[in-house]
């Protein structure tokens, strides 16, 4: 009878588990003209950003532009052979 219970007890509480999904860092240069879901989203994944001869490193900030309007940002959190996918939208 008692197995019962901690097998009952067990399922409870591995059925609360909740798993929280790690929050990617906001732009604080870039900041898109668009919030939340944008409607007809682009989508670019890229694996090497280098500008003059310097490679993009993690921390730095990514700015997506159509002419003078941020339509996407992002900021590199991992090593660069890895893909970084931004969202841009009018």
């Amino acid at each position: 009878m008692m197995k019962k219970i901690y097998c009952c007890l067990a399922i409870l509480l591995l059925g609360n588990v909740q798993f929280a999904e790690a929050q990617e860092p906001e732009p604080v240069h870039f900041q898109p003209v668009y919030s939340g879901n944008p409607y007809l989203a682009m989508n670019f994944y890229l694996t090497a950003i280098t500008i003059d001869d310097t490679t993009a490193e993690v921390g730095d900030e990514v700015g997506i532009f159509d002419g003078d309007i941020c339509v996407g940002a992002g900021i590199v959190t991992g090593p660069l052979g890895e893909y970084l996918d931004l969202v841009a939208a009018t």
